[in-house]
């Protein structure tokens, strides 16, 4: 990984660039709660577009899901995001880990299936499809989080 993409370019932005991804990347696995194969890849994103999971299952053109706090629907066994239509990606916690281990702020998801793939039980595999498209810094800085 190469750590975080500070603004030094004498654009007069003095702070964290955004970060996605350089290629994309996918993978496949069972959901460990549904026992469902799913299809996974991830995108570079635009700044700004943040986290989107957008559902290549449901309906024409797939649905969207932000990966934001607004949208948790449950927390029992795993954590599930919803839209206001009720499409649903569940067990996202590990994914959403390794992309914020990463430093990710912007990334599309596709998924065909209801569940993130379990892989291994951890956030190591997506680690290591992080670390394989590379990361690159975008042109907009990132929001303080902390």
């Amino acid at each position: 990984m190469s750590g975080l993409a500070f603004d030094d370019s004498g654009s007069g932005r003095w702070g964290w660039r955004q970060r996605t991804l350089a290629s994309s990347v996918r993978c496949q696995g069972v959901g460990l709660h549904t026992g469902v194969r799913a299809s996974l890849a991830l995108h570079p994103a635009e700044a700004g577009s943040g986290i989107v999971f957008r559902r290549t299952d449901a309906g024409s053109g797939g649905a969207t899901v932000a990966a934001h706090c607004r949208n948790v629907s449950d927390t029992r066994l795993c954590t599930t995001l919803a839209n206001r239509d009720g499409v649903a990606v569940m067990t996202v916690e590990h994914l959403l880990a390794a992309l914020a281990g990463a430093g990710i702020d912007n990334v599309l998801v596709e998924i065909e299936g209801p569940e993130v793939p379990a892989m291994d039980g951890s956030a190591a595999p997506f680690m290591d499809l992080i670390a394989a498209a590379g990361i690159a810094a975008l042109d907009a800085r990132a929001a303080c989080s902390w």
